[in-house]
């Protein structure tokens, strides 16, 4: 149960199952692109990882006017990445060594995608890191110290986040990806969650 406090209205014309999702993915990518990468309308900036929290954050970079592309290992994910917003991808930073970016938000986490992700930075650009795939990694030290590059962990949002995200929703300018699943298929699409075979967000009605 909630305090009275950290709970938010649904606006008109967002579902539970958006509102659902808005809590989650959708408001944790928000954080991390607009307030810690400062992603504004003059940023180009790079997503890596194009699930679950990647793809509204496509939509989220974009709706704030930056010129965004996606990466994945999953070629497959780039139409979608296209559709939301990116206006390139490729699967590795590495492609795109013609473009100095002003953020890179890393929704992997894999140690090695951050690492890339360091590279890729322009001088005094920003590094935020969502992923959570490795624990330890090694960064080149000396292209953080001397490029004065800006490494940020995010988590979570807050609740005047969360709420402007069901704004986005409720304006239709933020169209959370989701899929409904049975309740009594929830092992089957946590299965496909760990194969990477899931586009966007699961849900389920208990109640259905």
């Amino acid at each position: 149960m909630a305090w009275v406090e950290n709970l938010v209205r649904i606006p008109s014309g967002v579902s539970f199952a958006q509102a659902a999702v808005a809590t989650d993915s959708i408001a944790t990518a928000y954080h991390a692109v607009v307030t810690e990468g400062r992603v504004g309308p003059d940023s180009t900036v790079a997503i890596v990882g194009l699930g679950g929290l990647g793809l509204p954050a496509i939509q989220i970079a974009a709706i704030h006017g930056a010129r965004v592309y996606g990466v994945d290992i999953d070629e497959t994910k780039f139409p979608l990445a296209r559709e939301l917003g990116a206006v390139g991808c490729a699967n590795g930073l590495d492609k795109f060594d013609d473009i100095a970016f002003d953020t890179v938000v890393d929704f992997a986490g894999a140690g090695i995608t951050t690492a890339a992700a360091v590279n890729a930075v322009k001088p005094c650009g920003r590094v935020v890191v969502v992923g959570l795939a490795a624990k330890q990694m090694n960064l080149d030290t000396h292209s953080v110290i001397t490029r004065n590059i800006t490494l940020q962990g995010s988590i979570g949002s807050s609740l005047e986040e969360l709420m402007e995200v069901l704004r986005l929703i409720a304006d239709g300018r933020l169209s959370p990806i989701l899929e409904e699943i049975s309740f009594d298929s929830i092992p089957q699409g946590l299965e496909r969650l760990a194969q990477g075979k899931v586009t966007g967000r699961l849900f389920t009605d208990p109640t259905a």
